[in-house]
């Protein structure tokens, strides 16, 4: 028999992703079907040396060249194949023989500041790395310092304390699953113009050795940035100056020059900095010199006692009537000190006259008869002045009197009259209660009610 010579008359429309229609194929020889063309599932890929036979497609890292820092964080996907698909063949291997997945990772790296990976680990399988009942994540991050991936070269890690902020972060499980694993180097970690493998070990508890149990290696060297040339700056009050030097613009360092010029700190004086104008927190103002004040008259003290001075010296000998040059009124002043709750007389020692003193000063508007505290007198004022010369019948709010001299004669019994008429004195009081004749004078009197007429 000859056999059957396959032909394709149509073509599938099947890739190894998406489904669709599988090629019809006949026998050239006596065109028999071989086969139909139908609708079937995606073929998935025929991986032969980490290359699909089908569609070309490799398995491998993405170029890390196109992965660039934003500010000190970086994310690196990695799709993890599955023992299947993939040989484990002539991949590279580390010091116990594991193969493992190699790239080099391209973007730049200054080991003196602090950088955050995030790797997005995809594949069957990746979705057990650090799960509940598995191992942390932390447990899967390694660095290295060199391709060997020895304990003796190890030089980072979780347990080391080098490399911080391990976790697994959005594990959203999808039918690829998927592993998003978070960590940073701090900066001072690893040291500059060196090379260093940081390493994702994939290796997975029994129950999953259907999985192929690989490591992914990522091949770094570090060195410092971008260099700048940053010119001199001079201190100021506060802040530190620096001399020209270059700079490293990803850790700030500075590689030549730079040294740093300390803060001047402010230079105060009358409480304001003579550099910036800032003004002293700790200034207190100088108290003022007092003047030198010569009390003399009636003068307010520094104890806020208005007394009478001669020289700054209180006159505690002194009392009587002295004028405010002030007010230009009279005070009466007791023992050298006005007496603000006196009322009664006090004498002007200059012209020896007496005055009507009320709460401390002359009543310039009494007009009646006051008492006199010391002595119980009573005397006839005018004008806030007693004259000494005023004789009659006077008001006050007690009554009528009848003074001598300006003084109520307590003494005095008989007729005396006024410009309201004549009056029946009793004992220098107008006796409005008594009627009938009087002889005083030798000249009788008629009397009714105090008043008093001619018989």
């Amino acid at each position: 028999m000859l056999g059957h010579v396959p032909v394709v008359t149509k073509e599938g429309t099947v890739t190894c992703t998406e489904p669709g229609l599988c090629e019809e194929i006949v026998c050239s020889r006596c065109n028999q079907n071989i086969q139909l063309q139908k609708e079937v599932e995606a073929l998935g890929h025929d991986y032969v040396d980490g290359v699909c036979t089908r569609c070309g497609e490799k398995v491998e890292l993405v170029d890390y060249a196109a992965n660039e820092w934003q500010g000190n964080s970086i994310s690196i996907h990695w799709t993890t194949p599955t023992a299947d698909t993939i040989k484990t063949e002539g991949l590279l291997k580390d010091a116990e023989g594991t193969p493992y997945y190699y790239n080099e990772f391209t973007a730049p790296f200054c080991a003196d500041s602090s950088k955050t990976f995030a790797f997005d680990v995809k594949g069957q399988g990746a979705n057990h790395i650090g799960e509940e009942g598995n191992e942390s994540p932390a447990d899967h991050i390694f660095v290295y310092s060199d391709a060997s991936l020895s304990e003796e070269s190890l030089v980072a890690s979780a347990a080391k304390g080098t490399i911080a902020d391990v976790k697994r972060a959005n594990a959203a499980v999808t039918e690829e699953g998927m592993s998003n694993i978070l960590f940073t180097i701090p900066a001072g970690a690893l040291e500059n113009d060196q090379t260093y493998y940081i390493v994702i070990d994939e290796k997975l508890e029994s129950n999953q050795s259907r999985y192929i149990g690989t490591k992914i290696v990522n091949k770094i060297t570090t060195k410092h940035g971008e260099l700048e040339e940053v010119p001199a700056f001079k201190p100021a009050c506060t802040e530190a100056g620096r001399e020209a030097g270059t700079m490293c613009k990803e850790c700030k360092n500075y590689l030549e020059g730079g040294k740093e010029i300390p803060a001047l700190g402010h230079d105060y004086k009358d409480g304001v900095c003579t550099r910036c104008g800032e003004k002293d927190p700790n200034y207190v103002e100088p108290t003022p010199a007092e003047p030198v004040v010569n009390l003399n008259g009636l003068e307010k003290g520094k104890d806020g006692k208005w007394a009478l001075y001669k020289d700054n010296v209180v006159q505690k000998d002194f009392t009587g009537l002295a004028k405010s040059s002030y007010t230009k009124n009279w005070y009466y002043v007791k023992n050298g000190y006005v007496d603000w709750n006196y009322t009664g007389f006090g004498q002007n020692v200059d012209t020896k006259k007496w005055y009507r003193v009320k709460n401390g000063r002359v009543d310039w508007d009494a007009n009646s008869i006051y008492k006199k505290p010391e002595t119980g007198a009573w005397y006839k004022c005018y004008e806030g002045r007693v004259t000494f010369n005023q004789t009659g019948v006077y008001k006050n709010e007690n009554g009528w009197w009848y003074c001598k001299n300006s003084k109520v004669d307590f003494n005095f019994t008989g007729i005396a009259s006024n410009k309201n008429g004549t009056w029946y004195i009793k004992n220098g009081y107008v006796d409005f209660n008594y009627s009938g004749k009087v002889v005083y004078n030798g000249k009788t009197y008629n009397v009714t009610k105090g008043h008093a007429k001619l018989a």
